[in-house]
């Protein structure tokens, strides 16, 4: 199997900025510099065909995408596709995929194989994944991440208008030194916008109308509590009453009480519903 980019695709990077020249974009000072050379033709691009990192996650992308519709249920789309912004056509992306979040909202999704998770994992594809929305003019992004070989961690996060402007922005004007044929100067990094962070509170007895919706959280965490001790003897009992139904017995009814098990082996249990006079 042969990873890497053709000889069109690697004319097609030097004269455009891709998802991959995110990070240099961002970074500024020195990787502004590196960048410009490359896609001056001044120096070669680096040679990412014995990276081990690079080249696992390559060869992972195609599982983690079959990983990430198994898992969620969604569907991934435009896999592999290239993308051209529509204002600007030297900003372009290989595209990993587009899907949709939890909520069934449209969104870039990117999958990674990386070696630990976090925050700085966030931060670092933040840039590249902001790109890529930008291109395709979605607000949201989704990371599938492979952790070493045993763990998989999906990030789902909104695009932040005020950094995709900004970045946006710092593309053109590395841009113009390209098309120029100008150096550039030592461009001040850009600040990545950090994940939000989750905050905690204490919903005391008294402070609930400190919240607009803490009256009514206040008042279903009360119902769950005490609805709790009777959903779990429900639960134990539907397992009681499945270990003990022989295996061969397709239907059982007792009064309301119905159990179906079907052909394989999957059981339902029920109840009818109680008669309007009753």
């Amino acid at each position: 199997m042969k990873l890497g980019l053709t000889a069109k695709q690697v004319a097609q990077r030097r004269h455009s900025l891709g998802g991959s020249d995110a990070g240099a974009i961002v970074a500024g000072g020195e990787e502004w510099g590196k960048l410009w050379r490359v896609k001056t033709g001044r120096a070669a691009p680096e040679n990412l065909s014995d990276i081990l990192a690079v080249q696992m996650g390559s060869f992972t992308e195609p599982l983690n995408a079959y990983w990430y519709t198994k898992q969620t249920g969604r569907e991934v789309t435009r896999r592999n596709e290239r993308a051209v912004h529509p204002d600007y056509p030297f900003i372009v992306a290989n595209l990993d995929g587009v899907t949709t979040t939890a909520a069934g909202e449209p969104a870039y999704i990117d999958f990674k194989h990386v070696g630990r998770t976090g925050d700085h994992l966030t931060l670092r594809y933040t840039s590249q994944c902001t790109h890529c929305a930008a291109i395709l003019g979605l607000d949201l992004w989704v990371l599938s991440c492979f952790v070493g070989n045993s763990r998989w961690e999906l990030t789902e996060a909104e695009v932040d208008p005020f950094f995709a402007n900004d970045y946006l922005a710092k593309c053109k004007e590395f841009w113009s030194y390209v098309e120029t044929d100008r150096e550039p100067p030592m461009s001040p990094p850009l600040p990545v916008p950090p994940p939000p962070k989750l905050r905690t509170v204490r919903l005391e007895e008294g402070m609930e109308s400190a919240f607009n919706w803490g009256p009514e959280c206040a008042r279903l965490i009360r119902t769950f509590a005490e609805t709790k001790p009777a959903a779990d003897l429900h639960a134990l009992t539907r397992e009681h009453i499945k270990s003990l139904v022989p295996e061969d017995v397709g239907t059982l009814t007792r009064g309301r009480f119905k159990l179906a098990r079907d052909k394989a082996g999957a059981v339902r249990m029920s109840l009818k519903a109680m008669p309007a006079d009753e």
